[in-house]
């Protein structure tokens, strides 16, 4: 067995490097090596999307370096996360935060935070990614829904404005900027927010973004009507087709 071997995984060839890991794995290894092949495995499946594989991959890493090796903990947290363990995940992505705030740990522990409710934190672990990586629009992102989620909506406008310098793109960052709009009662700018974001989306994200522009447009036909917001929901409906009609009898 060559360390070398199982590295292929860096030029991309992630079958190559699974099959020698296990071929590795499968004779006699020294034991200060376990946790390498069992983190290179974790790794690669938590990158191919294979959640609970790389779970079980990341564990034995973990064990096999007795815990100390914060990068692998932090693996593990972020497998974790996306196998839907937040509770685990969140106590696995701290430990590894304390000792080697990586951006990509820290952006994992922020969603989980938010998941579980506990804003505070979670506000507190993203300002340390904004720091870590302060041109780092996805940073700034979580931020954002930190503030918002903790009722902070002119911080959060702040924070994406920002973000917006950095890459005007964003199709989240303008997403973000509707909700802090509409949380501070400017809804026809928070519509245009949305309009923008519904240009810059990828199609999966989509439908929620159209509903959150109906449930917007509906908002601005209360007294006094907006003839603009009008036209808009009549066009959005148009859009919608029968998605919109089943949007529209499920309101209240």
């Amino acid at each position: 067995y060559e360390v070398g071997e199982v590295q292929e995984s860096r030029l991309g060839d992630e079958a190559a490097a699974i099959a020698s890991c296990k071929r590795a794995l499968a004779g006699k290894v020294e034991r200060e090596l376990l946790d390498d092949l069992y983190g290179l495995l974790g790794e690669i499946f938590l990158r191919r999307g294979e959640a609970e594989r790389a779970v079980r991959e990341l564990r034995k890493a973990v064990a096999a370096a007795g815990g100390s090796d914060p990068r692998l903990v932090g693996l593990l947290g972020r497998a974790l996360a996306a196998a839907g363990k937040d509770g685990l995940a969140a106590h696995h992505l701290a430990a590894a935060a304390a000792s080697a705030p990586e951006p990509a740990v820290l952006a994992a522990l922020v969603r989980v935070l938010l998941q579980s409710g506990e804003v505070d934190e979670a506000r507190l672990a993203a300002l340390r990614l904004v720091e870590a990586e302060p041109r780092d629009v996805e940073g700034r992102c979580l931020l954002a829904e930190a503030q918002l989620a903790s009722a902070d909506p002119n911080s959060a406008r702040e924070t994406l404005l920002r973000a917006l310098e950095l890459d005007a793109s964003q199709a989240e960052a303008h997403r973000l900027l509707s909700k802090a709009h509409a949380a501070v009662g400017d809804g026809l700018i928070a519509i245009e927010h949305l309009r923008v974001a519904l240009g810059r989306a990828d199609e999966a994200k989509r439908p929620a973004l159209l509903a959150d522009k109906l449930a917007l447009l509906f908002e601005q036909l209360a007294p006094p009507t907006s003839s603009d917001a009008a036209a808009d929901l009549e066009a959005l409906l148009d859009e919608l087709g029968e998605g919109g009609e089943e949007l529209l009898r499920a309101r209240p």
